[in-house]
């Protein structure tokens, strides 16, 4: 997996393009394809993304500076019941 000091976790595909389109749109610059600004990764479903063990995978990463995590509306509750980061 390659070091991103930023780095934007997300549900699929779609919510990775739909986040990207409306960056551009909005005037952000994402740098180039080697070294973007924010790296956005597809998790491939709300199961793998919302996993403790991913997340603390991410964090835990050499030269990590921020992580972000998308995750529909309607599952946010559900998101803050099922994260347990181990210290």
């Amino acid at each position: 997996m390659a070091v991103h000091a930023n780095i934007l976790l997300v549900e699929g595909k779609q919510d990775l393009h739909v986040i990207a389109e409306l960056m551009e749109a909005n005037g952000v610059d994402w740098g180039d394809k080697k070294k973007p600004v924010v790296y956005i990764r597809d998790c491939d479903g709300y199961q793998n993304l919302v996993s403790s063990e991913a997340i603390a995978t991410e964090l835990q990463a050499s030269g990590l500076a921020a992580l972000g995590v998308k995750v529909q509306i309607s599952r946010n509750r559900m998101l803050i019941r099922q994260i347990s980061i181990p210290g």
